[in-house]
């Protein structure tokens, strides 16, 4: 999953979205392919968060 942070700015990504939430409130600036990457990013993480909580269930 690193590569798609990468391609939305590598290390600069999370001051890049905390700046806009923080100053602008404007995320709408982004572009669609940005916003395609930012899409399957929360999709992966998503299915990352619901395997641990299964697995946690059945403990």
């Amino acid at each position: 999953m690193e590569f798609l942070f990468e391609k939305l700015g590598g290390e600069k990504f999370f001051q890049l979205v905390a700046h806009n939430n923080r100053f602008h409130h404007d995320i709408s600036r982004l572009t669609e392919e940005k916003l395609a990457i930012l899409d399957e990013i929360l999709e992966t993480l998503q299915l990352e968060l619901s395997a641990v909580c299964q697995r946690k269930v059945k403990y």
